[in-house]
């Protein structure tokens, strides 16, 4: 007899074990999916390409920085380990000051979880650039804090003909900071505003950035405080230039998630990020606003999980069915109740049999061995 393959999502749940789990995770998946397509339906010159997994609005197209992620041909530069902000949503942090084992020596550079010297960077430059590469990212905690250690190897890729953006919580940006950055061959700039509740001292340097680059962007995790800050300042977020918006749906991970309760139902992309269902729909009220307002000369790009499971996809030299797609949460046994709840009103009956609950990792899942009636007196016991 040939044991059947145990095939695991990589998020926690099994999905041969664990399938009724998935099913309800799923379901709950292709709702929200269909309430976004009726959003986007209703908003005049929004554009979905690639079989509806990219969604955008606005003058012009996504800058090549966007274009070299999506098609799977960029590179991560790292230079630092520090940040000079503590935000609820970043994976490092997340509520207290110590980095998350990311420390890099100072003479060295960190790719793809690999130290590189500058020599070993121009000898990958040189070998393999060509072959991999459309594009470099300076990115992850505040790279402005070492703007003098990025700027000879800037200098080197920008003369190989490499397309390079980088991304700032902006508090660094100074007219001397942005002006090295830019002698040194820097195309794009992308601003996290949510990183600073859009504070006018960043939105002022935003405006001086305008003068350096080809590309001012803004790239920010959508939730409520950012959303209701950015209509509170949106005529002068406008009015410094900005020409591409990215409004990211923003994932949860174990140390944040607390800190979003108030954001209300989350769900599960393609076995991989998990996500308040908020999150995009505010995105898509400003999509709204944009065409109801006729915005010029700026361009939105709806940077969902959708958009991060199609990078998977485009990822280059990995068999068919690799993804390279994935989160870090676990669901709880709390959120299938949630679920099921939430789709009352769908295919899924709130009485589904959760027979085989979770993986054996998490302390709060229920044994995968107790049969069904005895979880059904736990349940209603949790219930009371």
């Amino acid at each position: 007899m040939v044991e059947e393959k145990k095939v695991s999502s990589g998020a926690g749940v099994n999905v041969r074990t664990d399938f009724d789990m998935y099913l309800i995770e799923r379901e709950l998946e292709k709702k929200v999916i269909s309430d976004i397509r009726i959003r986007q339906k209703n908003i005049p010159g929004l554009r979905q390409d690639d079989l509806g997994y990219i969604a955008t609005w606005g003058q012009g197209d996504l800058t090549p920085g966007c274009r070299a992620c999506l098609a799977g041909r960029w590179a991560q530069m790292r230079t630092t380990a520090r940040c000079n902000l503590n935000c609820p949503f970043c994976y490092y942090f997340a509520g207290n000051n110590i980095p998350h084992l990311e420390m890099i020596p100072p003479d060295l550079y960190l790719i793809d979880g690999r130290f590189f010297s500058d020599t070993d960077v121009k000898l990958l430059f040189e070998v393999r650039g060509e072959k991999y590469l459309s594009g470099v990212a300076w990115l992850y905690f505040e790279p402005l804090l070492e703007v003098e250690k990025m700027l000879p190897l800037m200098r080197f890729i920008h003369r190989k003909g490499y397309h390079q953006w980088l991304y700032t919580n902006g508090t660094y940006a100074t007219q001397e900071n942005l002006k090295k950055l830019a002698d040194a061959g820097l195309d794009e700039i992308r601003f996290n505003l949510a990183a600073t509740n859009c504070s006018s001292h960043v939105i002022k340097n935003m405006k001086i950035a305008r003068r350096y680059f080809k590309y001012l962007c803004i790239e920010s995790p959508m939730f409520t405080e950012f959303y209701y800050n950015f209509l509170k300042k949106k005529s002068s977020i406008l009015d410094t230039g900005v020409d591409h918006i990215h409004f990211a749906e923003l994932q949860l991970f174990p140390k944040t998630k607390d800190s979003f309760k108030q954001e209300g139902m989350i769900y599960r992309y393609r076995q991989g990020y998990v996500s308040p269902i908020k999150s995009r729909q505010l995105t898509y009220n400003i999509f709204t606003m944009a065409a109801k307002e006729k915005w010029k000369n700026v361009f939105l790009h709806d940077c969902s999980n959708e958009v991060k499971f199609y990078r998977g996809v485009r990822t280059p030299l990995l068999g068919l069915g690799t993804v390279p797609y994935k989160g870090p949460m676990m669901l709880d046994k709390q959120f299938y109740k949630d679920a099921t709840r939430h789709l009352k009103t769908s295919k899924v009956s709130a009485k589904l049999k959760l027979r085989k609950y979770f993986s054996e990792n998490a302390g709060n899942f229920i044994d995968p061995n107790i049969s069904y009636n005895a979880y059904l007196k736990i349940q209603n016991k949790e219930d009371e």
